[in-house]
């Protein structure tokens, strides 16, 4: 069932950046919105996967194969834990769909 679930939020954030590219690149339409909707639903469906995901951990007796989902166990967390302040900040945005740097701080970055 775990592998099978997987797929869902490795798609969501996929696509998540596809849309940030997109509305970066100046598209119109609710690309930014789109995005922040797909990175909320990954982080709601790695959560709901790994129900199934520790049902197949525990059950695991090789060494080997114990180390491996471990640290697949910890990259998805820590996936998921840098995803959520993305969120928040966009919940904070006043302007979703066109929140952008300002001229101001893209100079200060260098990007302008």
């Amino acid at each position: 069932m775990h592998r099978m679930l997987v797929a869902v939020p490795i798609g969501l954030w996929i696509f998540a950046l596809v849309c940030d590219v997109i509305a970066v690149a100046g598209a119109t339409g609710p690309w930014s919105t789109v995005a922040f909707y797909c990175v909320a639903g990954g982080i709601g469906g790695a959560v709901i996967t790994a129900v199934p995901g520790l049902i197949d951990y525990f059950s695991i007796d090789e060494a080997q194969m114990r180390r491996i989902a471990t640290y697949h166990l910890e990259s998805t967390l820590v996936l998921c834990w840098f995803s959520l302040p993305i969120c928040g900040f966009v919940l904070r945005c006043p302007q979703r769909a066109s929140c952008r740097l300002s001229s101001r701080s893209s100079e200060s970055w260098g990007l302008a």
